[in-house]
Formats: C-alpha cells, structure tokens, sequence
C-alpha cells in the first residue's frame, strides 16, 4: 500500500535517509565496494538469499535443500557439507523475545533432520517474557500441539567458544513448519522472510545495520562495569576494552563481525555496531548476538542487559536501533534521488509515508515492553501525521486495528503477539498500580533487566 508523504515532514524525511544510507552508500547512490561485493554475490545465487523465495502459504521457505552444499541420499537424507567439523549441534528458534529456544543433537543426526524436521511443542515462540510456558488455555484453544524445526542450513556456525569447551559445538536456525511441510507463518523469523520476499518481488532488497546497546552489571556487587556515565570517553574504554574486545573476537569465530565499540550514556553501558547485512541475515545476527552475549558475560561474572531504562533518570536509556535502506537488484541505492531537491526517489517518498502512516501499529514492535515507555518523548509532528502511542496497551490495540498490518503479518501471529504481551506483561503489572513509581519500577526491573 503506498502514502504519500504528508506536507511539512519532507525535511524529516530527508534527514531518515541520509542515516539510514550513510553506512552503505559511498555517497552518490551507489553501493559502496564492501556492500557491492555482497550483492553481486546475492546475484549469484548466493544460498543465504534462497529463504526469501516464500509464498503466503508458507511454501518454498526452507533453505536447507536449496544450498548448493547439500544433496539427496539414497534414503532421502540431506548430505551436508560442514557437519563433520562438529560433534554437536544447537537447533535453535528464537520466540517473541528473542530467547534461544530449541535443542541439541548429534552432529551426525543432522542430515536426517534437514530432511524430516525435528518435532517441538508449537508454543515455543510464544512463551511469556520469563521463559515459562504459558498456562492459560491459550495454546489449548490454538491447539498447539507439534510443529517441526527445519533447519536452515545456509546459517550453520560455531557455537560460542564458552559454551563448547573442548567440543566441537555447532549452531543452525530454524524455522518451524507444519507436518505436511509448510512453514508456519506465525514464527517470528518465518513472517520476516515473508515480508523479505515481498520487497524481492518489487526489485527491492534490504541493506541493515545494527547499533546494539547494552549494560554490563557485576553479578557479585551489583555495580556498573567500567563507569558511571562517561559517554564516549576513551579512557573509559582503554579501561575496559580487554573485556569486551574478547567478545568481539569470540563473536568473530561465530561469523559475526561487529566493527565498532563505544562507550555509552548510562552507568555500565556501552555500544556494538555490525557491518551492514542484506536480508534476513541482519535479522539472524542480532538474535545470535544477544543471546551469546548472555552467556559470555554471565561466564565473566557479569549480567548483560538491553532493558530500556534502568534507573529513573529519563536522560539516559538503552536503545537498539536497526538502520536500513533499499537496493535496487543492480546495486542502485532505491531511496536516493540526484535530480530531486532534497534527495529523496518516489521510492523513498512513499516507503517513509508508509513508516509514519502505520507508526502506531509499528511502535508494539518497536516499542515491545511496557519499560520502554518511561522514557518516551513525543517527538514534534505535523498535525496530520498520526501520534505514536504512549503505553504497550495502545501500542497494541493500534497494532489490531491497523487492518494493513495485520493482513500483511497474518493475524494467527499477531493475536498471538498481543496475546503475550497483554496477559504476562500488561497485566502482571497493572496488579502494582497503586505502588509508588518507584515501586512499579522495581516490578518492571525484575521483569526486564536479566532477559534477552
């Protein structure tokens, strides 16, 4: 569905994609060497980009088969190329939260189950925000019972090198299918590549790049790592870099490259950056990012967290932002425009309208938890221009009654979405309404700060 922009927010709009360009482009539309590299690679037939081949009906979505590594056996196995470089595997699907969820095999059994699956409740990516399963009777009125995990295997990787010791351990994505070999298009990664193949139809391919911040906290004292709200400060960092350059280079091993470090605002917080990534592959990234970062820094004695605001000072909070662009097949940057005044293409135009117009329904995504609230701030906009929502519930009921989005998500997953976050989050909380804010605070504090 296209919108126009409305008047008085071409200057804003103007602005959103110098950002959202500035890491991929070399300045004149053109993707830079580094990007150009990727996407002629993408042209190839790179495998990576094969899972963006999906229908509505969830056909075609499996890459497993499709990777030029793999063939059939005479048993209809797939015979994959890397496996005997592990003893173990991790099949892993990440739920709402991004929580790792899944289950280890066998590196040997790996072939049989890129052919046939492995069996898992149908709940899994739909548990509450604390990891137990929900016990409400929704599953049962869903009839959740079994989905399979298929693989992709084009996202085969080391796992991280504290979780393995002397073992060769593994990780693979997967998607979950339905027993006659559909996906399931309530699976969070499986309704992003939907949304993928829907721009890959248009000519259009997605170029991200990820700001990660994060707080690190001494598990033993409870104080911040490294400062208490040195923003940028290099001494600061000279101070803590062993730390933090030994998960960068752990994360390397794993095939993540994350190019830059700083020191954050915010007592213990710093920031990783990625290189841009095309697809669904900036999605993978983030996901594999914050759950090993989990588990690197609580192996180090320290608690990691991505919770939005930590203290009550509304100056400083924790943010994770997904900077992104358009590319035309041919490598031309598909938001900039040269001949128009302020740079923008007709498709630029519309994609930002787009943005604005279904803003309120977006912010549930964006805005996913009730802590990010507390440090809203509502931004000036033109009076035709729809205002973000100021709570999750709004942000929510907006989600619902955007008829566009919930056509284009299906509605299987956002009920489910909303469902979630409206029965082990809303209301958990709503039960202190009376507690002072400091109080509630401390509620949402147990709820958010140890959970990816």
């Amino acid at each position: 569905m296209s919108h126009n922009v409305p008047a008085g927010t071409q200057q804003v709009a103007s602005m959103d994609v110098k950002s959202l360009t500035a890491a991929d482009s070399n300045g004149n539309g053109q993707l830079s060497p580094a990007c150009r590299a990727k996407d002629t690679k993408m042209k190839a037939g790179n495998p990576k980009m094969n899972g963006e081949n999906l229908g509505w009906n969830g056909e075609n979505l499996g890459r497993n088969a499709d990777s030029k590594d793999s063939r059939q056996t005479s048993n209809g196995d797939v015979r994959l190329a890397g496996v005997e470089e592990y003893d173990y595997v991790h099949l892993t699907v990440y739920d709402l939260h991004t929580r790792a969820k899944g289950r280890l095999i066998r590196a040997s059994m790996l072939p049989q189950v890129a052919s046939a699956g492995m069996g898992m409740y149908a709940g899994i990516c739909f548990t509450a925000i604390n990891g137990l399963l929900t016990k409400d009777g929704f599953g049962e009125r869903h009839r959740y019972g079994n989905l399979n995990m298929m693989p992709d295997m084009s996202t085969l990787a080391p796992c991280l090198g504290v979780t393995s010791g002397q073992r060769r351990i593994g990780q693979v994505i997967c998607d979950m299918a339905h027993l006659d070999g559909t996906k399931d298009l309530t699976c969070p990664r499986v309704a992003a590549l939907h949304q993928l193949s829907r721009l890959r139809e248009r000519g259009l391919t997605m170029l991200c790049g990820v700001e990660m911040e994060f707080t690190l906290t001494d598990l033993a004292t409870g104080q911040g790592f490294g400062h208490t709200n040195q923003f940028t400060d290099m001494n600061v960092l000279c101070h803590s870099q062993d730390l933090l350059l030994d998960f960068m280079e752990d994360a390397q091993e794993m095939g993540i490259s994350l190019t830059t470090l700083q020191v954050e605002e915010g007592v213990g917080a710093f920031e990783f950056t990625t290189d841009p990534m095309t697809g669904i592959e900036a999605i993978d990234v983030t996901a594999r990012l914050r759950n090993a970062m989990d588990v690197f820094f609580k192996s180090r004695g320290y608690q990691v967290s991505f919770m939005t605001m930590q203290t009550l000072d509304p100056g400083t909070a924790t943010v994770q932002q997904l900077n992104h662009s358009l590319w035309t097949a041919d490598g031309q940057n598909a938001l900039h425009d040269s001949s128009d005044p302020q740079g923008l293409s007709k498709v630029a135009r519309h994609w930002l309208a787009g943005l604005v117009h279904h803003g309120p329904a977006l912010t549930a995504f964006g805005l996913p938890t009730v802590n990010c609230y507390s440090s809203f701030v509502q931004l000036e906009m033109p009076r035709v221009t729809p205002q973000i929502p100021r709570d999750l519930r709004t942000a929510l009921s907006a989600l619902q009654e955007d008829a566009v989005m919930v056509q284009a998500l299906g509605p299987d997953l956002v009920q489910r979405f909303v469902h979630c976050k409206t029965t082990h989050e809303i209301q958990v909380l709503q039960t202190r309404v009376g507690d002072s804010r400091e109080e509630i605070f401390g509620w949402e504090r147990d709820m958010y700060f140890s959970r990816v």
